[in-house]
C-alpha cells in the first residue's frame, strides 16, 4: 500500500479531531429534499472532508449525501466515497454503510482496497463475519494482496465470535502470503488469546514480535501482564514487567492494578503490597478498579476488619468509591454471616443516590437465604420491583438455590414460573438448580416433568444429568439411572468424575461392585481421572465385603497418582487393620504417600 493509501486509511479509522468550520466555507446544515447540497466538487470535497474530520452530522444528511454524490456526472473521484463512509463507520453507523455499498444504485461503482477494507469492518463490528470474509474474497479477485488491516478487522471478529481456532489460522494464512503483521494485528491477536484464556499461546506471540521487528507497546504488555496474572503465572508475570521497564516503557497504573489485584487473589498479600508502594513512589494514583480488587480480594477471605480499612484508605486518598465497591463489601459480611452489615453497605449506596442493580439485591438476597431467613429474602425480592429494578437470570438462581436449600418447594416453583412472566429465559444453571433441588427434596417425577419438556433448542449441561442420575440412585431406580447415563453422549456431553462418582457410588450401593469396578477402569481408559472420593466410595464397599488385598491395591494407586487422602481415607485403613486378624502385616503392604499428600 502507498504512503498516500496508509495516510488516508489512518485518517479515515484515526481518532477524529475537531476542526474549526467558522473558518471554512461550508454549505449550511441540510435536510434531505434540500437544495443546499454543494453541486461543484471543490465544495463537496470541502464538505466531506469536514465530516473525515469531525464535522457533526446526521444520518439521514449522510443517506442523502451519498444519493446526491451518486447523480453528480461526472462521478466524485473515489477518495470523497471514502471519507464519507468512513466517516460513518466512525460514528458507528456500520448497518448504513452496508446497505449503501450494496445498494442497486452503487453496484456499478468499482470499490477500491480501502472502501472494502471499511465495509469489512462494518460486517465484523455487525457479527456478519461469513459476509466479511467474501467481501476479502472480492479483495483477492479485484488483483489486490490484502493488507494487514483486513486481516486484523477479520481476527479481531473471530476472537468476539469466540472462534479462537480459526483466528489463529487466519494468522497463519496471514504469515503465509507474506502479509507482515503490525504490532496492532499483535496487539489483536494477544487480546484475544488472553481474554479467552489462551495465555501461554499469547505469551509465545509476545516472543515471536521482537523476530519480526515489532516492538511491544505499553497495551501490549498491560494485556498480557493482566492474562498472565489471572492464569496464576507471576513470575512469568513479573518477568515481563521488569523487561518493560528495561526497554524503557513507563508503567501505570492499568499493569500496577493487574498485578496488584491478581496478587490479592492468590493471597500473596506481601507482593500485592510492593506494588501497591510502587504505584506511590512513582506517584501513580490507585484507581477504584485497584482498590476493588483489594477489597474484594479481603472480602472474599471474610476478612472485613482488614476490607473496611481498605475502603477508608480509599476515600482518604479521594478515590471515590462506586457501587460495585459496596456490593462486595456486602458479600463479605454475607460469607460471614453478618447480615445486618451487609444491609448497611447496601444502604450506603442508596445514601449515595447511586442506581441499585440487581447484583446488589441478589446479594442481599443470598445472604438472608443463607441464614435460613427465607421471608426476608422473599421480601428483598419484591423490593426490587418496587424500585423498578429487573431481576435477571443471575437473580433467579440465587432465589431457587436459597429456596430449595431450605426447603422451601412451592416458593422455589411460584419463582421459576415467574421467570418467563419477567421475560427472563431459564439457563442451563437454572435448570441444574432447580431440577438438583426438587431431587433433594423428594420431588423426583416434578423434575423428570421439568426435564421432559425441556425444548430441545435449550443447551443442556453435564450437571444437569448428574442432577437426575443421582436423585434416580437416591429414589431408588438404577434401570432409569443407567438410562439417563447413557444418554449424556447422546446429548453431546461427556460424563465428568463427578458423574461416574454417582454411578459408582450407586452399584456399590446396591451390591454391584463388579460393574463398580468395570466403570472405573471405563473411565481411566476415557481420560477421566479417578479423584479421592471415587477411589474412597470403592474402598468402603470392597471392605465392606472384606476384600483387604483389593482395598491396598487401590491405596497403591492413590499414592502412584500422588491423591491427598482425606479423613475418610484415615477412616478406611482404620477400619481395614481393625477388622482383619492380619493387621500388622497390612500395615506393610500400605503404601507411604509422599509429605505432600498427608
Amino acid at each position: 500500500m502507498s504512503a498516500k493509501a496508509r495516510a488516508t486509511l489512518s485518517s479515515l479509522f484515526g481518532r477524529s479531531r475537531v476542526i474549526p468550520h467558522e473558518h471554512l466555507h461550508l454549505p449550511p446544515r441540510f435536510m434531505a429534499g434540500d437544495a443546499t447540497l454543494p453541486s461543484d466538487k471543490p465544495q463537496l470535497r470541502l464538505l466531506l472532508e469536514a465530516y473525515r474530520l469531525g464535522r457533526e452530522f446526521t444520518l439521514e444528511e449522510a443517506r442523502h449525501l451519498f444519493d446526491h454524490m451518486l447523480q453528480l456526472k461526472p462521478l466524485p473521484e473515489m477518495l470523497m466515497f471514502r471519507w464519507l463512509l468512513g466517516a460513518m463507520a466512525q460514528k458507528r453507523h456500520y448497518g448504513d454503510v452496508v446497505l449503501l455499498c450494496g445498494s442497486p444504485e452503487s453496484r456499478f461503482l468499482l470499490w477500491d482496497l480501502i472502501v472494502l477494507n471499511i465495509l469489512m469492518n462494518c460486517l465484523s463490528k455487525l457479527g456478519r463475519l461469513r459476509d466479511g470474509f467474501g467481501v476479502l474474497g472480492r479483495i483477492f479477485r479485484g488483483g489486490w494482496v490484502p493488507n494487514y488491516y483486513a486481516f486484523n478487522v477479520l481476527v479481531r471478529g473471530l476472537f468476539e465470535a469466540d472462534e479462537i481456532g480459526k483466528a489463529v489460522g487466519l494468522y497463519g494464512k496471514m504469515i503465509r502470503l507474506g502479509c507482515r503483521p503490525s504490532s496492532h494485528t499483535f496487539g489483536v491477536m494477544i487480546a484475544g488469546l488472553c481474554r479467552t484464556g489462551n495465555t501461554g499461546l499469547a505469551l509465545k506471540l509476545h516472543e515471536e514480535m521482537a523476530d519480526l521487528g515489532c516492538e511491544p507497546g505499553l497495551v501490549t504488555y498491560a494485556t498480557i501482564i493482566d492474562g498472565l496474572c489471572k492464569d496464576g503465572m507471576f513470575d512469568k508475570a513479573k518477568e515481563l514487567y521488569a523487561e518493560m521497564k528495561l526497554r524503557g516503557i513507563r508503567q501505570d497504573v492499568v499493569i500496577l492494578t493487574s498485578l496488584v489485584r491478581g496478587l490479592c487473589v492468590a493471597g500473596k498479600w506481601e507482593e500485592a503490597s510492593v506494588f501497591f508502594n510502587e504505584m506511590e513512589e512513582h506517584g501513580i494514583l490507585p484507581n477504584v478498579i485497584t482498590f476493588n480488587g483489594i477489597i474484594n480480594a479481603l472480602s472474599k477471605e471474610g476478612r472485613m476488619e482488614e476490607a473496611e480499612t481498605a475502603l477508608g484508605l480509599m476515600v482518604h486518598k479521594g478515590v471515590e468509591p462506586d457501587t460495585a465497591t459496596y456490593v462486595m463489601i456486602m458479600e463479605g459480611f454475607c460469607l460471614i454471616g453478618k447480615i445486618d452489615k451487609a444491609r448497611e453497605a447496601f444502604q450506603q449506596i442508596i445514601s449515595k443516590g447511586w442506581k441499585l442493580n440487581d447484583v446488589s439485591y441478589s446479594v442481599l438476597i443470598h445472604g438472608y437465604l443463607k441464614l435460613g431467613r427465607t421471608d426476608k429474602g422473599l421480601r428483598i425480592y419484591k423490593e426490587m420491583f418496587d424500585n423498578g429494578v429487573r431481576p435477571t437470570v443471575v437473580t433467579f438462581n440465587t432465589l431457587l438455590t436459597g429456596l430449595l436449600r431450605n426447603g422451601k418447594v412451592e416458593h422455589a416453583r411460584q419463582v421459576f414460573n415467574e421467570m418467563k412472566g419477567v421475560g427472563v429465559v431459564p439457563d442451563s444453571r437454572t435448570l441444574s438448580v432447580y431440577i438438583d433441588g426438587l431431587c433433594k427434596n423428594g420431588y423426583l417425577e416434578d423434575a423428570l416433568h421439568l426435564f421432559s419438556s425441556i425444548e430441545s433448542s435449550t443447551k443442556l449441561n453435564i450437571v444437569v444429568f448428574n442432577c437426575l442420575v443421582h436423585g434416580l440412585w437416591q429414589a431408588g431406580n438404577p434401570n432409569m439411572a443407567w438410562e439417563f447415563f447413557h444418554r449424556i453422549n447422546d446429548e453431546g456431553l461427556v460424563p465428568t468424575v463427578v458423574t461416574y462418582n454417582i454411578m459408582i457410588k450407586g452399584l456399590c450401593r446396591v451390591g454391584e461392585l463388579e460393574k463398580a469396578e468395570e466403570l472405573l477402569m471405563e473411565m481411566e481408559e476415557k481420560g477421566c481421572a479417578p479423584d479421592v472420593i471415587t477411589f474412597n466410595t470403592m474402598m468402603w464397599a470392597l471392605c465392606f465385603r472384606r476384600e483387604s488385598t483389593k482395598v491396598v491395591d487401590i491405596l497403591r494407586k492413590m499414592a502412584d497418582r500422588n491423591l491427598k487422602p482425606d479423613a475418610s481415607t484415615a477412616s478406611i485403613v482404620i477400619d481395614l487393620l481393625s477388622r482383619d486378624g492380619n493387621h500388622l502385616d497390612y500395615l506393610h503392604l500400605l503404601p507411604a504417600f509422599s509429605p505432600g499428600s498427608t
